[in-house]
C-alpha cells in the first residue's frame, strides 16, 4: 500500500502544490510545484492539481507496479466529491476536466484507489507538505520580485 497526502496553497496570484508519498519499501517523495491558476478557483485548483500530478508522478515512475493499493489523502472534501458530481461538472468545466483526467490516470496505473481524509494542518505529514509549498511559493515569488527589479 502508498499512501499519498496532497495539498495545495494559493499566494499572490500563483498556486502552490504537491505531494508526499510513502509506503512499505518506497523511499518517501516530496514533490512541489507552482504555476499561474488556470481559473479562479485558485486554493480549489491548486489541491486538485495536488492529486492529478501526484498519479501522474505514480504512473510515469510505475510506482504502481510496487503498491496494487493507493490512499490518497487529503484535507479538501472536494478532492473526493468532485469526481462524482454532475452538476458540479456542469457549472464548471474545471470540475469535469479534473474527474475526466482522475478517471483516466486511475485507468492508466490499474490499482485500488482509496480516499482518507485528514484533518488540515493537523497531521504531521500533511504539516510537512504544506512547508514545502509554502516554501516553494515564496522561494519563486521571491525570484520573481527580483527579476522585476533587474528588468
Amino acid at each position: 500500500m502508498v499512501k499519498i497526502f496532497t495539498d495545495g496553497s494559493f499566494k499572490d496570484g500563483y498556486v502552490g502544490y504537491g505531494f508526499l508519498i510513502e509506503g512499505v519499501g518506497i523511499q518517501e517523495q516530496l514533490v512541489t510545484k507552482v504555476s499561474r491558476p488556470g481559473t479562479t478557483l485558485t486554493n480549489v485548483e491548486a489541491e486538485l492539481r495536488a492529486v492529478l500530478s501526484a498519479l501522474k508522478y505514480v504512473r510515469d515512475t510505475k510506482l504502481y507496479e510496487k503498491a496494487r493499493v493507493i490512499v490518497i489523502c487529503y484535507d479538501m472534501d472536494g478532492v473526493k466529491k468532485l469526481l462524482t458530481n454532475k452538476s458540479a461538472h456542469e457549472r464548471n468545466g474545471f470540475f469535469r476536466v479534473y474527474a475526466e483526467e482522475f478517471e483516466k490516470l486511475t485507468k492508466a496505473i490499474n490499482c485500488k484507489i482509496s480516499f482518507e481524509k485528514v484533518r488540515g494542518h493537523e497531521h504531521t505529514i500533511h504539516n510537512k507538505i504544506d512547508r514545502a509549498i509554502r516554501r516553494k511559493l515564496n522561494m519563486y515569488l521571491s525570484r520573481l520580485r527580483e527579476d522585476a527589479v533587474v528588468s
